[in-house]
């Protein structure tokens, strides 16, 4: 990771210290191979969400410990390529392997990168995890020149063909002046599938969760004789490993319903690992009016929502781009094993989920029955265009 030095007011809860932290510092990686861990000091998400992003075009906080930035880092302190390994302290076996995405501004066609076995890394440098112990106990780098020699071949395959598809449900809205108007609750079903040795990606955090309650919410306001002011339409999309890519067949090639009649999205993603605190909304710093109402609800279930500028991990992404108001929600505290073979149903918390499912489906109640409501799309707000990966 590069961080500069930041002024802490500036970045409540970024535990990196002021004076900054890079561990490109010292070392020369021109034309080289980098070997990177896949987190961060003492495996701390806060890193990843409040620390200052000074690679990702378009962001200024967080998303640290993306495959993408960790990539593009290396890239522009002059690496030719990237070995990433799991760290030893993160609840992670010792080879897990997953995909990376390498959204277009994290994408270099001359740069190569690579999940590994953690034992290539221990090979590569044998005192691999004295050097994680070092690094989490004093905050600091502790990065050296290995003198090894590593040959390297990544060949990516791009298939335009492969199959994918979104799942939607609507419940019709009635009301004659705003009942054309549309609310979208929304989840990807596909994960990370088979890996590369067979291992299988289960995905139930990421994003069974989301699926879930999105499924739940659609149960309960489609039971009886509910009939909402606005349109509700529940979508489970497809391809979002892959770049997003059943979202973007929605905004840019099929919108079921026009997307200037669609007052916003509710996206969840990852919501059911977490510590019972609350939850994060990506894109709450933005459409503030949107978020005061989430918080409402939050407060209502006695947990906190906590607003965040756009990321773009997630299905609302293609949406602000076209100028929809959209939030993800993400549950607070650490999602373990993200993109790994363990995450399985037995990590879900039920908590977790009931509380997603209360706050976004109270929401979305208020949005769809509440004539009066408008999402106010801030001035001169431009969201990066981020289609594109390999």
């Amino acid at each position: 990771m590069s961080i500069p030095a930041y002024n802490p007011a500036d970045y409540p809860g970024c535990p990196a210290p002021v004076s900054g932290y890079d561990d490109y510092a010292g070392v020369d990686v021109t034309d080289k191979i980098v070997l990177v861990f896949r987190h961060g000091p003492q495996q701390d998400d806060n890193w990843y969400y409040y620390c200052p992003n000074t690679v990702s075009p378009g962001y200024s906080v967080g998303g640290l410990w993306w495959f993408g930035y960790k990539a593009y880092n290396a890239y522009l302190h002059g690496a030719k390529g990237m070995i990433l390994v799991s760290e030893y302290n993160h609840g992670h076996p010792p080879e897990p392997l997953a995909g990376g995405t390498l959204y277009d501004f994290h994408y270099a066609a001359e740069m190569g990168s690579v999940f590994a076995h953690r034992a290539i890394g221990e090979q590569l440098v044998p005192d691999l995890q004295a050097r994680q112990t070092s690094i989490d106990s004093t905050l600091t780098p502790a990065s050296i020149q290995t003198g090894q020699s590593v040959n390297m071949t990544v060949t990516a395959i791009f298939d335009p063909a492969a199959p994918s598809q979104n799942v939607l449900g609507v419940i019709p809205g009635v009301d004659p002046e705003i009942g054309d108007e549309v609310v979208i609750i929304s989840a990807h079903y596909d994960h990370e599938g088979v890996g590369p040795t067979g291992e299988v990606y289960p995905g139930a955090d990421d994003d069974a969760s989301g699926t879930a309650v999105m499924m739940e919410i659609a149960k309960i306001m489609s039971s009886g004789s509910f009939t909402p002011k606005r349109t509700i339409l529940f979508a489970a999309w497809g391809a979002e490993e892959a770049g997003l890519v059943g979202s973007y067949y929605y905004v840019e090639e099929d919108p079921k319903y026009p997307l200037e009649a669609t007052l916003a999205v509710l996206q969840m993603d990852m919501v059911g690992v977490g510590n019972r605190t609350g939850l994060n909304v990506f894109g709450g710093s933005v459409f503030t009016d949107l978020f005061s109402q989430i918080q409402a609800n939050a407060d209502e279930v006695l947990v906190s929502a906590m607003p965040f500028a756009p990321g773009g991990g997630s299905d609302h992404v293609p949406f602000i781009n076209a100028g929809v108001p959209a939030v993800m929600f993400q549950t607070m505290g650490p999602h373990e094993y993200y993109h790994t073979p363990d995450d399985t149903i037995d990590t879900i918390d039920r908590y977790e989920l009931e509380h997603t499912g209360r706050v976004v489906g109270a929401t979305a109640y208020e949005l769809i029955m509440d004539e009066t409501f408008v999402v106010t799309k801030p001035t001169g707000f431009i969201y990066r265009h981020m289609q594109g990966e390999d």
